[in-house]
C-alpha cells in the first residue's frame, strides 16, 4: 500500500485539528489569548442557554412509577451481595 504527499498531509492536518494545535508556520497564541476565546465562548453558551425555549414539561410521574433505589429493600431484610455475602438491612 502506498501513500502519496497528499494524503500523509490531510492525515497531520486532521491530528492537528483533532488535538487543538496550530497550523505550521502559526505563531501560537499567548495564554491570554486562549482564556479571551474561552471566555468568550463561554459568554455565547450561558446567553444561548438563557434564550432557549424549554424543551417541553417533564411528565407527570405517579408514585408508582417513581423507583427510588433502596425503597423495596425493607428493615431486617437480607440480601446477597454481588461477592456472595449476605448482609442484612440495619438502618
Amino acid at each position: 500500500m502506498n501513500f502519496d504527499q497528499r494524503e500523509v498531509e490531510a492525515g497531520a492536518a486532521m491530528a492537528r485539528r483533532a488535538l487543538g494545535k496550530p497550523e505550521p508556520g502559526t505563531t501560537p497564541k499567548t495564554q491570554a489569548e486562549r482564556m479571551a476565546e474561552w471566555s468568550k465562548a463561554r459568554e455565547a453558551e450561558r446567553q444561548a442557554a438563557a434564550t432557549a425555549a424549554p424543551a417541553r414539561s417533564a411528565p407527570a410521574y405517579t408514585k408508582r412509577d417513581l423507583h427510588t433505589p433502596g425503597s423495596a429493600y425493607q428493615l431486617g431484610s437480607e440480601r446477597y451481595a454481588a461477592d456472595g455475602t449476605l448482609w442484612r438491612r440495619t438502618g
